[in-house]
């Protein structure tokens, strides 16, 4: 880049870029295909212009200065030993570090693959080849060693009970006899590749057991991969391994240094050992483990292996469209979301390798919904699977699943009982236990539940869509505003490699209608009871697992539409409910069910009930026929009614329309506020009000209005309306909005507008009160804003009867007569009433 496009060359390292002018795609698609570079890194020009010497790749690793892991350089011992064994034998090795791993793992891995050992003497790290015989190739010739460093015997062991030297040997049995490598083949454009190692004869007579590959990628040529496969099967020759003490005399040696070793009692006679540890004691013995040096097991014969021929993949192939769909909408109680859901079972041909889900409402306007990795197990009915009680022992359900490659699994009773192996038999869920192989991908289910989860087990013709409903099931979740609109759907196949994917403009799309579930039932043992100034309401719950709730309102005695009625809940849960809400009046109360769609009962539950006020009335407030408040759209008629105004003036028309209709161009919006009401003192009151609209003449309805309250205690009017129906509020002073909003050719007029303030009764009781011969003054508990209603009991036995007078509404005086009309007091209890 520097040389030839310098103004690009960005300083980024490990970056390279790639350009061209006029680039074609393939096949016309909108996609960009896959593309492979190989890249060289470092020292790859070191042996065959593509590998690297692992001696340089170690002390690379370990010390250098931008990329190792921080070993410092003069720690790091001559490699040349090592650097003329994995050159000689041709263990050339080229592995990318893509991702985090421990640098211990990594040289580990490494040595492994080119059967050689760490060893660290002397303050120095260096590497010691397992090889055991001389090997010259590629410029280079690796000798091992020729002879022990030490010959040792029982005067050079220390003394132990069991033997100055013990032996450990592997059965072979337990030996591994299979060894696998993984490596990328650069003849196959990088691919992966198995090199594998065998020993035959220990196969056959002990059975497989085998190193599986590691992912370790260190080699890209498939000899070197091969060699080092055969190294690592050769080491499991070696399953002699022997342990000893020395005194410090020793120390000199290092591990993977060749002594011989003489025991009498195991007939050894200066065995070559290869040192794999010492343990140096803190009183200066010296604790051996070392391994049989067998000759030959470091060593490969030199004979080439085949290598694959390999076979260039075209990652950007076809993959085919999707098979047609199996769409559908589940009952509520299958879903994985909302409830709210379509489901879709998707497939295609032998390169497909999944798809991409694309809805739209319009057909122009795709979004992207979901992916599919894994084929669905659709296909067909092979033959007609009759209508049947459940469960269904006398027919067959056959299919053909050719078209997913589909295949099917038998279960147990129980499996098909609880809906385990549920399917899709067009338009029917039903579960099987015996799935029958009869063909290819063709299969005979028995023992069939038939019309699970309340859908209807009716007849099926063959040809009918079936699918296995499994994880493998996309899974669309879609909003209540979509109900009995039309989707399209649009399926952008990918092929195995997940490439070659299609473009929107490549397929057909699939229209479906969404139904959403079914309206809830109406709702029956609907009751209603009135409890002081509360109502209760009671019902039976409706069984539909989509239900939401229950919508519970009230309307004049007698009311029918729905939309008539004033609402005291939404989505009520439960069978019961009490309400504080319902103003005085002749009602009729009515409940629909609703769903999680915003379905209700296409029925209204009913119950008549005269709600009678069980408070002391404050004030009735009637408004009509004088309509003394503030009106703002609104005329008030000759007959003593508001009808709401025209936008349209009467000369405005040059015919009879302004005549012909109740009201022509309605206003929008029309309201009328009363006049403020002062009830003379603060508390806590009930305000509730009645209003009448009465569809016009040639009206298709009235509508309804909405009340509002303005309350405050003292002070100034502040004008702030809140919505209103019923309620208790700190109140003296107050006035009530309604607003109406009239729709041409469905307007009334407002004919009766009241509010009522009213009260639960104060009861004060004075228990035990002393009465003085002559009357005494009791205080009440509490004061009154009236006069209350005071009634005393005498309760002494000398004793006739009590009196109040001067009854105010803080105290009354009580006075308690004798049989002889004598005032001799005594003792008595209170109640007063009132508000």
């Amino acid at each position: 880049m520097t040389v030839h496009h310098p103004d690009v060359a960005l300083n980024y390292r490990g970056l390279a870029y790639a350009g061209t002018a006029g680039y074609e795609l393939p096949n016309g698609s909108p996609s960009m295909p896959s593309h492979n570079f190989e890249v060289l890194g470092f020292y790859s020009d070191t042996i065959n212009g593509y590998d690297a010497d692992a001696s340089q790749v170690v002390t690379h690793f370990l010390s250098d200065p931008h990329c190792g892991c921080g070993f410092p350089a003069a720690m790091v011992g001559d490699l040349t030993t090592y650097q003329n064994y994995v050159i000689s034998t041709g263990l050339f090795v080229s592995f990318m570090l893509d991702q985090q791993q421990a640098a211990n793992s990594t040289l580990a891995d490494l040595m492994t693959a080119t059967n050689s050992e760490f060893v660290w003497s002397q303050m120095q790290l260096t590497v010691v080849p397992y090889g055991d015989e001389t090997v010259t190739g590629n410029g280079k010739t690796y000798t091992p060693p020729s002879e022990p460093l030490f010959d040792l015997d029982d005067d050079d062991f220390l003394p132990k009970d069991a033997g100055p030297v013990q032996l450990k040997r592997t059965r072979p049995s337990d030996a591994y006899n299979s060894v696998q490598v993984e490596y990328l083949d650069r003849t196959n454009d990088y691919n992966t590749q198995i090199a594998q190692a065998d020993d035959q004869a220990s196969i056959d007579a002990n059975g497989l057991r085998q190193i599986t590959a590691s992912a370790s990628h260190i080699f890209c040529n498939a000899t070197a991969a091969n060699l080092s496969a055969r190294l690592q099967l050769q080491r499991n020759l070696v399953r002699n391994q022997y342990t000893f003490s020395t005194d410090e005399r020793y120390i000199a040696l290092d591990p993977m240094d060749i002594i011989s070793i003489t025991d009498a009692k195991l007939g050894l006679n200066k065995q070559w050992v290869r040192i794999l540890e010492m343990d140096i004691n803190g009183d200066g013995t010296i604790d051996f483990t070392v391994e049989q040096y067998l000759a030959g097991t470091g060593h490969a014969p030199a004979y080439s292996f085949q290598t694959s021929s390999g076979y260039s993949q075209n990652y950007n192939a076809d993959p085919g469209d999707c098979n047609v769909p199996v769409i559908f909408e589940p009952p509520v109680q299958l879903g994985t979301t909302s409830g709210l859901e379509a489901w879709m079972a998707i497939s295609g041909g032998d390169l497909w390798g999944g798809a991409e889900v694309h809805i739209s409402s319009d057909d122009e306007n795709y979004k992207l919904a979901g992916r599919v990795l894994d084929k669905a197990r659709q296909g067909a009915l092979t033959a007609t699977l009759p209508s049947s009680p459940d469960p269904d022992t006398m027919h067959t359900l056959s299919v053909d699943l050719s078209e997913s490659d589909g295949q099917l699994l038998s279960g147990t009773q129980d499996d098909a009982d609880q809906g385990h192996t549920l399917c899709y038999v067009g338009g029917e869920l039903a579960a099987y236990q015996t799935a029958t192989l009869t063909g290819a991908n063709t299969y005979d289910l028995t023992y069939l539940r038939r019309g699970m989860y309340g859908t209807t087990a009716s007849s099926h013709a063959s040809g009918s869509q079936f699918a296995r409903l499994d994880d493998a099931i996309f899974v669309y979740g879609y909003d209540k505003s979509q109900i009995g609109q039309t989707i399209y759907v649009k399926l952008l196949s990918f092929n195995l490699f997940q490439a070659g994917e299609q473009s929107l403009a490549d397929v057909e799309p699939y229209s479906y209608t969404i139904q959403g579930p079914p309206h809830p039932d109406d709702v029956a043992n609907f009751v209603v009871q009135q409890n002081g100034n509360t109502v209760n309401f009671t019902w039976s719950q409706v069984a539909d697992y989509a239900l939401k709730g229950y919508d519970i309102g009230y309307a004049a005695m007698g009311e029918t539409d729905w939309h008539e009625f004033t609402l005291l809940t939404e989505a009520s849960r439960g069978t019961e409910m009490t309400n504080a809400a319902v103003p005085p009046g002749t009602w009729t109360f009515g409940i629909k069910a609703r769903d999680i769609a915003d379905q209700v009962s296409a029925h209204i539950a009913t119950f008549d009930l005269v709600v009678v006020n069980n408070n002391d009335t404050t004030t009735v407030q009637v408004q009509e026929a004088d309509w003394a408040g503030t009106m703002v759209g609104f005329v008030r008629h000759w007959t003593g009614v508001l009808v709401p105004d025209s936008t349209t003036l009467a000369n405005s028309t040059s015919d009879f329309t302004i005549f012909n209709n109740f009201v022509t161009d309605p206003v929008s919006t029309a309201y009328y506020i009363t006049p403020s009401f002062d009830i003379g003192y603060i508390n806590s009151l009930r305000i509730h009000s009645a209003y009448q609209i009465t569809a016009g003449p040639g009206q298709s309805g009235g509508a309804t209005a909405s009340t509002q309250l303005d309350a405050w205690t003292t002070g100034s009017d502040p004008g702030t309306y809140v919505d209103w129906t019923v309620g208790e509020v700190p109140v003296r002073y107050l006035n009530m909005k309604i607003i109406y909003n009239p729709s041409a050719g469905a307007v009334g007029y407002l004919n009766d507008f009241t509010y009522t303030v009213d009260r639960s009764p104060l009861i004060e009781q004075v228990q035990n009160a002393t009465i003085a011969a002559g009357g005494t003054t009791v205080t009440f508990p509490q004061p009154f804003h009236d006069v209350p209603y005071v009634v005393p009991t005498a309760i002494s036995s000398t004793a006739l009867f009590a009196a109040a007078s001067m009854i105010t509404t803080t105290d009354c005086v009580i006075h308690v007569w004798n049989a002889s009309g004598t005032d001799v007091g005594g003792t008595v209890t209170i109640q007063a009433k009132g508000i």
